[in-house]
């Protein structure tokens, strides 16, 4: 009988793990993918039911009552620097996924505005790529935490981390959210 301290001379391969991921366009040709245990709606919001808030940045396009709460809704394409904007002048609705996170040991809640939503991937793990093995813009890299290459071509995302969102909009001194 062999000792059950001692490492098995033989290790068995799993299966690989699996994540899935919510395909979404920010603007232009930018695809992203957003962990889906992090997204919790995709909301179509009326314009007139978003306000605005005075003397914040671009990316912020201001707040709306969602499920009893203040939700902050952020245009995705300015705030990760993309030069293909959306018009938001120009629509009715706008296409809203809401992140649901813990950050600083409360539930934090964060509207994302997009252009439009994909698909639901489900992904190998050991197909995502590191960050730091891509070119990247200083403007994209502190929301995303890697990158995912279809296996038949069929484009790649670039994975956004929720939480890597909110600490940058939360950071002391920063402009963005209270």
């Amino acid at each position: 009988m062999p000792s059950p301290l001692r490492a098995p001379t033989e290790t068995a391969v799993g299966p690989p793990e699996r994540s899935e991921l919510l395909s979404l366009r920010a603007a232009g040709d930018l695809t992203f993918g957003i962990p889906l245990q992090q997204a919790r709606q995709v909301l179509e919001i009326p314009k007139e039911m978003i306000l605005p808030v005075p003397d914040m940045p671009d990316a912020v396009l201001g707040v709306c009552r969602f499920q009893e709460k203040l939700l902050w809704l952020v245009d995705l394409a300015t705030l990760v620097g993309s030069e293909a904007k959306a018009n938001w002048d120009l629509v009715t609705h706008v296409t809203v996924v809401t992140l649901e996170m813990l950050f600083a040991g409360q539930t934090q809640w964060l509207g994302l505005a997009i252009e439009k939503l994909e698909d639901i991937l489900e992904v190998n793990t050991n197909e995502l790529s590191p960050v730091s093995n891509h070119s990247i813009s200083a403007s994209l890299q502190p929301y995303v935490r890697s990158r995912w290459q279809s296996p038949s071509s069929k484009g790649s995302l670039w994975i956004l981390d929720g939480l890597s969102i909110l600490r940058v909009l939360k950071a002391p001194g920063s402009p963005l959210l209270p």
